[in-house]
């Protein structure tokens, strides 16, 4: 029983809402009829609107075309009476220009006259100075130059003077050396007619001094030990070497 009381009640609850569905749909229809309609009127009220708006424009540009021609003539009118008077005015400028320029120009030559006259006395004045002063200028220079060659032509004999007596003393200095190499000369011409018995006597100390010192000795100390030059004992080595009485190594020499 419970289960048919349920479907009585949803089939009632159906048929109630198929019926609340069918009255809104009709209202929704009739509010959509309505809105339709209010459009439509409004829209030809626009129509209406525009098309007054138009004849009024319409009626405006006629009246513009009109009144164009009316205020073209005025508006030349206007601008021919304006150029008319700018041109005067520029005449009159232009007169007044003129005039003024003539009278500014004649004072200017005036004043550039003037000018030019006052500049060429002050440069007529300034060239006489400058000729004076160059003059008396050269004059001293040409004084200060006298006195100062003078003292050089004074300087240059002074030395001059001075180099011929150093010339001079240079010349006997020279002599007096020439003579002595001469005398030197002459002792070393003597000497080398004695030089066999000392350089055989120069060769027996070489030897006992190269015995005496078995590590051998160097040029510089055979040297200092005998007191005598290097060059002398360099030719007496070099014959011993020859003879096969020493025999160096490096720098040292060693007696055999």
């Amino acid at each position: 029983m419970g289960f048919s009381e349920d479907m009585k009640e949803t089939c009632e609850m159906l048929a109630q809402s198929r019926s609340d569905r069918e009255k809104a749909m009709k209202e929704l229809h009739s509010a959509s009829r309505q809105d339709r309609m209010e459009r439509r009127a409004t829209i030809r009220r626009i129509g209406g609107d525009v098309k007054r708006l138009f004849g009024d424009v319409h009626v405006m540009i006629q009246h513009f075309h009109a009144g164009r021609g009316k205020m073209s003539k005025e508006l030349r009118q206007m601008l021919e009476g304006y150029f008319e008077g700018i041109q005067k005015n520029v005449r009159g400028f232009l007169r007044e220009f003129r005039t003024q320029h003539k009278a500014m120009s004649g004072k200017q030559q005036e004043e550039l006259a003037a000018f030019c006259n006052g500049l060429r006395r002050e440069v007529s004045h300034m060239r006489k100075e400058f000729r004076s002063e160059h003059k008396a200028m050269g004059e001293k220079q040409h004084e200060e130059l006298r006195t100062f060659c003078k003292g050089l032509q004074r300087d240059v004999n002074q030395m001059r003077r001075g180099f011929q007596q150093a010339q001079k003393a240079l010349h006997a200095d020279f002599q007096k050396a020439q003579g002595y190499w001469m005398e030197f000369s002459g002792r070393m011409q003597r000497a080398k007619t004695q030089a066999k018995p000392r350089a055989a006597s120069l060769q027996g100390r070489i030897m006992a001094a190269l015995k005496a010192s078995p590590e051998g000795m160097t040029m510089k100390e055979l040297s200092y030990a005998m007191g005598a030059p290097e060059k002398g004992l360099n030719r007496a080595l070099t014959r011993m070497r020859k003879e096969k009485h020493l025999r160096k190594r490096k720098s040292t020499f060693f007696a055999r």
